[in-house]
């Protein structure tokens, strides 16, 4: 899943797009908003199958370890992101299965809405990290901050310039796995891309520098682990 675009939060609707057009296969996380008592909340799920023209299947999503009480008939906004697409359309649930199987039957739908998203999106976020250079002293890494996140790369802070452009680079830095979980940490050997001025910190006491970094040989799970949290925090911006 640069910064989200300013029409991230308002979808294309003319002409509209099909439901080929979102390549939904199975495993796809979707990400789950219902309105209880003018509040709206969100849960995360993913995609098990669909009957084309009938039904989505989807996994039930589960809350603080506990299957979130849907039940038939209850109106709910699906949001995706696909290849360089963010998607969004209205669902109905048709049929609740419990244990122990948890999964439940969505209209398939009807209108679909969608806007474009870089080919590997970034979101604003702040994620405190460790970097570790060829000049940092050994157990002395760099404190910095991420500014934005991709699966490709991330934009850092930091009070002191981290090096040349070209230079690799250490990180570490954690999030939480999921919406209230565990934090999982991510370590990764970087690329320093991309060096900016510095800039005076709120404080007006010191220089901030900034720099773009791309992530070098990025594991599979640890590129399924930031793929996920730019989910979450590109749907929190949401496409509505």
């Amino acid at each position: 899943m640069n910064d989200i675009p300013p029409d991230f939060a308002e979808p294309e609707t003319a002409p509209g797009f099909r439901f080929t057009d979102m390549r939904l296969a199975v495993g796809t996380r979707l990400q789950i908003e219902l309105v209880e008592g003018g509040e709206s909340k969100h849960y995360y799920s993913s995609l098990l199958g669909y009957a084309r023209g009938e039904y989505l299947i989807v996994k039930m999503p589960f809350h603080a370890g506990l299957s979130v009480p849907l039940q038939e008939g209850d109106e709910l906004g699906i949001r995706l992101l696909s290849g360089v697409h963010a998607f969004a359309f209205s669902s109905t649930v048709q049929r609740v299965f419990l244990a122990p199987l948890y999964y439940m039957h969505l209209s398939f739908p009807e209108t679909i809405a969608g806007t474009v998203v870089r080919e590997a999106p970034r979101v604003d976020i702040v994620i405190d990290t460790l970097i570790t250079t060829a000049r940092t002293r050994p157990n002395r890494p760099l404190e910095a901050r991420i500014l934005n996140l991709s699966s490709s790369g991330a934009l850092i802070e930091c009070a002191s310039a981290v090096g040349l452009k070209g230079e690799k680079i250490h990180m570490e830095f954690s999030f939480p796995e999921h919406t209230a979980g565990p934090d999982v940490t991510i370590r990764t050997e970087a690329v320093l891309q991309n060096l900016r001025h510095s800039r005076a910190s709120e404080a007006g006491a010191e220089r901030l520098f900034s720099c773009g970094v791309r992530f070098n040989e990025l594991g599979e799970r640890e590129k399924r682990l930031i793929e996920n949290l730019v989910f979450r925090t590109a749907m929190e911006v949401g496409v509505t």
